[in-house]
Order: C-alpha cells, then sequence, then structure tokens
C-alpha cells in the first residue's frame, strides 16, 4: 500500500512510533480481508466413477454426481464428456445440483475404458473434472 507510509508518518507525530506501525499495519490487513472476497468456484463430487458390466450384457446402473458452488452465489455449468459412452443428464444446470452419468457398454468388447467429464462454470470458466472408467468382462460359456 503506497498510503502505508505517509499514514504512519503523519501518525507517528500524534502516537508513538511502534504504536503507530501496529495501527496501520492492522488497519491495512483489515482492508484488504474487507475487500478480499473469493470468487465462488465449482466443485464437483465424487472425483471419479467406475462401471462394470459383463459384454453383451445390460449396462451398469447410473451413478450420481452432486455439483455445487464454494460461494453463496449459485454458478451455471454445462458437461462434455471425451467419450461417447458415457452420458451425463442433464447436460447443463445451476449449483446445488446433480447429475446422473451413464455407461452405455453396447458394441464395446472386453476391457477397460476411461472417459473424462468437464464440469466447466459458464460464470467463472472454470473446469472440474470427473474421471470415469468402464470394465466390461468377457462372457463366460454357458455350461450345458
Amino acid at each position: 500500500m503506497r498510503h502505508l507510509g505517509e499514514f504512519i508518518m503523519r501518525t507517528r507525530r500524534l502516537l508513538p512510533r511502534g504504536l503507530a506501525l501496529c495501527l496501520a499495519l492492522t488497519m491495512a490487513h483489515w482492508v484488504a480481508a474487507s475487500f478480499a472476497r473469493a470468487a465462488p468456484a465449482l466443485n464437483v463430487t465424487p472425483p471419479s466413477l467406475s462401471f462394470v458390466t459383463v459384454e453383451g450384457a445390460s449396462n451398469p446402473s447410473m451413478q450420481s454426481l452432486t455439483i455445487f458452488s464454494s460461494g453463496s452465489e449459485p454458478l451455471s455449468w454445462f458437461a462434455v464428456s471425451t467419450a461417447t459412452w458415457v452420458q451425463v443428464i442433464p447436460l447443463a444446470g445451476t449449483t446445488p445440483s446433480s447429475a446422473l452419468v451413464s455407461a452405455n457398454a453396447a458394441g464395446l468388447t472386453a476391457g477397460t475404458y476411461t472417459a473424462t467429464i468437464f464440469f466447466t462454470s459458464s460464470q467463472t470458466g472454470t473446469n472440474k473434472v470427473v474421471f470415469v472408467s468402464l470394465t466390461v468382462t468377457p462372457q463366460t460359456p454357458q455350461s450345458q
């Protein structure tokens, strides 16, 4: 603060030097804290989801995500997945809210698949990432 030195010089004439400095530093801290307001941040929990299914069987159950703001003001958000087998419902909303995530294993062969869902705040432009994995296990032969 450029005015801190000027304040100390003027108050030194009226108060003992140590008291003037203490008062100046306390005021500087109070003013900074009064005007410093943390911007709300978008948060999504849990940070990862895991799905498991058998090749050719039905899709695994949907899982839920909670989307919220760290501040008192609501944030608008939208979601984008990096894989076509991941669906997010809804694709957009306002905090606080929830979203359902499903994994569509139709046409996928046995193996482990990974994807990322990016949740982006329309106001802040910041992202939160949710990692998604889908394990498709091979079918076991039917005994006759």
